[in-house]
């Protein structure tokens, strides 16, 4: 069909498509389908909230402790900086008392490692207005891109389908629990989400594409390993546009959003470390992760064995030569047997550690490869099938019963926990919920096994398919498989690279039952009908 323009003459493919595309969203009917959207994203956050309203608090971390203090020292670093600025200084402005563990190498050393903005975002909404609003924007997010999600790839389905989609995520697996999770981790879930939009939605309208731009960008600034996931990404969709039946299902342009967002993500991250440095006036740092892996993993151990002596002791990690450490975050924070480790050590032992961390791991690894090669193989298989949500129990119990963290500033921010607090042992509530957060973790791992097998039996199968099955199943089938080999990469960077954690995975586990709910949803029939689009 071609479309003729009184003033301009004939439009070219892309703009008739564009200007039917505006004038369906500006009808009746395209009110209504927003109106719609609102309803099941409003539905959705409800569902999505549930676990944590039923646990009477958000899920917390020790990690929830280190946002919250980090961004109270970025927002007063901020205040003292703006300050310093209309005085006139330009020199670096001196750390407040508040970051005083900054100095001792305590806060500083593990900054780095921290998102700001999630820092930022926890503190300011957790103190000055309520910790659940952090919870609240989590929730909207999740059931917006889900309930987006759902309408791509099935035209419209039917709201009642779409609900039953919502509340077995929300309820099922473990998208509710990370929705009202004080930490980051939900939005490695988000990106994929958003990225799988941005390919895959090629009749988005310009504004959904910059919300779908915005939260790849929002959810890069939140994790390391979001930014490896996002170069994983950018490799799989240059792949799909090389295949021939595949390209025409991908959005070309894709390739730059979200190269442009991790280039931005990465600016800023870079940014960050800067300003920070200058504001605390100490080095921000990132605990020594891959240094922990490789002791933990064995290289790392017998190269101190092996080069470490008294009187040549060519790593600052000598130090810890002959100590034998359970595993990582022994290493790290002394969590598995008594003695030094790096939360204890000096701060210019931490220093130290962290400068030469990159050689010590390449000597590691060029002294015992094949030990390395083996170890990291163990860990990325046993993080793809660690699912498990114990660590949603075991979280608060860590802030409220354990002296180290008793006195926790987050904890001051919610109320409910005020018992907890006077009554050591009457904690953590999370208790309540082990059966439901231990039947979220069989679903993860099924739906994880199941979501691998269709995918890879479609694929085996799909010569011998008719061309009307191929042409209906080949986009899910794509999303599918990028699901699945996201779940692969997530494995080998957080397993191999930091260690085996349930939580790590279980993140991203819920994004493959959302994909078979997708399939049975596709699979079910036609949905609502969209409204006729006229050419204007």
């Amino acid at each position: 069909m071609i479309i003729v323009d009184e003033r301009s003459g004939p439009l070219s493919p892309g703009a008739a498509h564009a200007r039917m595309r505006a004038s369906a969203e500006s009808s009746p009917a395209g009110r209504r389908g927003t109106g719609r959207l609102a309803i099941l994203v409003s539905a959705g956050t409800i569902l999505f909230l549930i676990p944590a309203l039923w646990n009477g608090h958000p899920f917390l971390f020790p990690d929830s402790e280190h946002y919250f203090i980090i961004g109270r020292s970025i927002l007063s670093g901020l205040a003292r900086l703006g300050g310093s600025a209309a005085a006139g200084s330009g020199g670096a402005v001196m750390a407040d008392p508040a970051a005083s563990s900054d100095a001792a190498g305590g806060l500083a050393a593990i900054a780095g490692g921290r998102s700001p903005v999630y820092a930022l975002l926890l503190y300011v909404l957790s103190a000055l207005a309520s910790v659940w609003w952090i919870i609240v924007l989590q929730s909207v997010l999740v059931s917006w891109l889900t309930v987006t999600f759902l309408d791509l790839v099935w035209e419209r389905p039917r709201p009642g389908a779409v609900l039953a989609g919502l509340a077995a995520l929300a309820l099922l697996t473990s998208a509710g629990a990370f929705s009202g999770f004080l930490m980051p981790d939900i939005f490695a879930a988000t990106f994929v989400l958003a990225a799988l939009l941005l390919v895959f939605d090629t009749a988005a309208s310009r504004g959904k594409t910059l919300a779908y731009a915005g939260v790849v960008a929002l959810s890069l600034v939140m994790h390391a390993t979001i930014v490896l996931l996002a170069g994983s990404a950018l490799v799989l969709i240059a792949l799909c546009q090389l295949v021939p039946f595949a390209d025409r299902h991908v959005r070309r342009a894709s390739l730059l959003w979200i190269g442009g967002a991790l280039i931005l993500g990465l600016a800023f991250n870079a940014a960050y470390l800067r300003l920070a440095e200058r504001v605390s006036g100490h080095p921000v740092g990132t605990p020594p992760y891959l240094m922990a892996r490789v002791i933990a993993d064995g290289p790392g151990r017998l190269l101190l064995t092996e080069t470490c002596t008294p009187s040549d002791r060519p790593f600052a990690a000598c130090a810890f030569a002959g100590r034998h450490f359970v595993d990582h975050n022994d290493f790290l924070w002394g969590s598995g047997s008594p003695g030094p480790n790096f939360s204890t050590a000096p701060a210019a032992l931490r220093t130290a550690l962290g400068a030469e961390e990159g050689r010590f791991v390449r000597a590691a690894i060029l002294h015992h490869p094949i030990a390395q090669a083996a170890a990291s193989t163990r860990n990325a298989l046993r993080q793809l099938v660690s699912v498990d949500m114990t660590e949603f129990v075991i979280g608060t119990h860590l802030l409220v019963d354990d002296a180290e963290f008793r006195t926790a500033a987050i904890l001051k921010t919610i109320p409910k926990l005020d018992r907890c607090l006077a009554q050591p042992g009457v904690c953590p509530p999370e208790a309540a919920l082990v059966p439901t957060l231990q039947g979220a973790f069989g679903v993860n791992l099924l739906s994880c096994l199941a979501a691998m097998a269709v995918t890879a039996l479609y694929w085996a199968l799909r010569p011998r398919l008719g061309a009307d099955t191929r042409a209906r199943l080949d986009r899910l089938m794509l999303i599918g498989t990028g699901i699945c080999l996201l779940l692969l990469v997530n494995a080998v960077a957080c397993g191999a690279l930091s260690g085996p954690h349930d939580r790590y995975q279980a993140r991203l586990a819920w994004l493959s039952a959302l994909f078979m709910v997708a399939l049975a949803v596709h699979a079910g029939g036609p949905g609502e009908a969209r409204p006729a689009r006229k050419p204007v």
